[in-house]
C-alpha cells in the first residue's frame, strides 16, 4: 500500500534539510514547497483563524484531493511532500489520507529566529496578516494579542516559534505513535546516522538516505546574526513562554 510522508514544522526550523534528507532515498519521490500543494498548505495555516470556516473548509479539501491524486497517479509506493504549514491540519490530513505519517521538525529558538529575520517570505507575513487578532501561525493569543503590535520583530518570531512548537508536541498526544515521529534539528545534527535508522524504521522502508553533510559552524551562525540586544529579547520570551505566562 502506497505511503504519503509529510514533513512538517516551523519555517526556518530544518524542515528543508529534513526534507532533502528523506527526498534523497531512491524508493521516495519528494517534494519540496511544490507550488501545487505549499501555496493552499501556507494559506490555510496562515489564515485558519481569520478567514471563514466555510473558505477554510473547501481549501483543505482541495488540498486532501490533490494529495490524493498525487499517490495514486505517482509510480513510487513513497511519496514525500514538504510544506511545513500543514502542522495545522496534520489531523485532518491523517484522517483524509489513511496511510499518510508525519515527521515533525522542531529547533532551538535563536537559531530559529535568526533564520527567520533573514527570510523575506517570512516577514512578509507581518505585513499581510492583522497583528491584533488570535492567529496560531504567528502565535498571537489571547494572552498577547494586545501587546503583540509593539513587541520587536525578534519577539514576534518568539511568539511564532512557540505556537508552532507547541502544536508539534500536542501533536505527539493525538497522532499514533506510528504515524508521527518529531524531531529535533539540533539532535539529528549531531547524531545523523542514528536518526537516519530511526527515521528508516519509522517509514517502513531500508536506510539509503543520502546525508546531506553540513558544516557544524552552521549551528552557531546565529551568534553573528543576532545582536545582543535581540539575544536578550528572545531569551526572554522563550523564558517566559517555558514558564507559561505568554
Amino acid at each position: 500500500m502506497k505511503k504519503m510522508i509529510f514533513i512538517i514544522g516551523t519555517g526556518r526550523s530544518g524542515t528543508h534539510l529534513i526534507g532533502r534528507t528523506v527526498s534523497s532515498h531512491p524508493k521516495i519521490d519528494g517534494f519540496i514547497e511544490h507550488p501545487n500543494f505549499f501555496i493552499l498548505s501556507a494559506l490555510i495555516g496562515a489564515f485558519q483563524d481569520i478567514a471563514p470556516f466555510s473558505m477554510e473548509t473547501v481549501l483543505k479539501k482541495r488540498l486532501a484531493k490533490r494529495y490524493l491524486k498525487e499517490l495514486e497517479q505517482n509510480p513510487m509506493d513513497f511519496v514525500m511532500d514538504k510544506s511545513h504549514a500543514n502542522i495545522w491540519i496534520a489531523e485532518y490530513l491523517a484522517k483524509k489520507i489513511p496511510n499518510s505519517i508525519f515527521v515533525g521538525v522542531y529547533r532551538d529558538a535563536l537559531p530559529t529566529v535568526s533564520s527567520m529575520l533573514k527570510h523575506k517570505d517570512v516577514m512578509r507575513w507581518y505585513k499581510i496578516l492583522p497583528q491584533a487578532r488570535k492567529n496560531r501561525f504567528l502565535g498571537i493569543t489571547d494572552a498577547n494579542k494586545k501587546s503583540f503590535r509593539n513587541f520587536s520583530i525578534e519577539e514576534k518570531c518568539v511568539q511564532r516559534w512557540a505556537s508552532h512548537r507547541e502544536e508539534l508536541f500536542r501533536l505527539r498526544q493525538v497522532l499514533p505513535k506510528d504515524r508521527y515521529m518529531l524531531i529535533k534539528y539540533e539532535e539529528f545534527m549531531n547524531k545523523p546516522g542514528e536518526f537516519l535508522q530511526e527515521l528508516a524504521s519509522f517509514i517502513g522502508i531500508d536506510n539509503s538516505f543520502e546525508y546531506e553533510k553540513l558544516e557544524e559552524e552552521s549551528l552557531d551562525k546565529w551568534k553573528s546574526n543576532l545582536g545582543k540586544t535581540q539575544i536578550e529579547n528572545v531569551l526572554t520570551q522563550v523564558e517566559l513562554f517555558e514558564n507559561g505566562i505568554t
